[in-house]
């Protein structure tokens, strides 16, 4: 956890675990730190922050870079070192958490146009393929069983 972002009894005890938290996430590694998953809380977290990750994707796959992107960068890999916490963190004190992933990134010395920026955006690239690809993930289910996402447990009309 980043030294300046100092616990808040707001965000502790343990957290419930969640069904599908690892939806994108393979190992990932940056500058020797294993990285966390990009869950949904990361995700959502990342959002409130104003990370243009998902509304960005198709210039990023076309160009490779689009407008706002180091901050995006900085904020994603920030939020996938920090424990989940800080996810919730971001929604009630997004501007405390903000300063928090702009110091990070100093320390990692990630500066536009730097090889470590290159290494970063590698990470970043490949947390966004494993979004892609589970977002379109066909599941198959025997003949006659409901989807894994219908609703299973939801009161239906009738």
């Amino acid at each position: 956890m980043n030294p300046d972002l100092t616990p808040d009894p707001e965000d502790q005890g343990a957290l419930p675990a969640l069904p599908n938290q690892d939806l994108a996430h393979a190992p990932h590694i940056f500058r020797g730190i294993e990285l966390q998953p990009f869950s949904v809380r990361r995700q959502i977290a990342a959002q409130a922050l104003g990370n243009r990750l998902l509304s960005a994707r198709v210039r990023f796959e076309e160009r490779g870079a689009y407008d706002g992107m180091f901050a995006d960068v900085a904020v994603l890999l920030f939020l996938c070192v920090q424990p989940v916490s800080t996810a919730l963190r971001a929604l009630r004190k997004p501007e405390e958490v903000l300063a928090a992933a702009m110091d990070w990134a100093e320390t990692q010395e990630i500066a536009a146009g730097s090889q470590i920026f290159a290494e970063a955006v590698e990470v970043y690239a490949a947390i966004l393929r494993e979004l892609q690809e589970a977002q379109f993930r066909i599941t198959e289910t025997p003949a006659g069983a409901a989807p894994k996402n219908a609703g299973a447990g939801l009161p239906t009309a009738g």
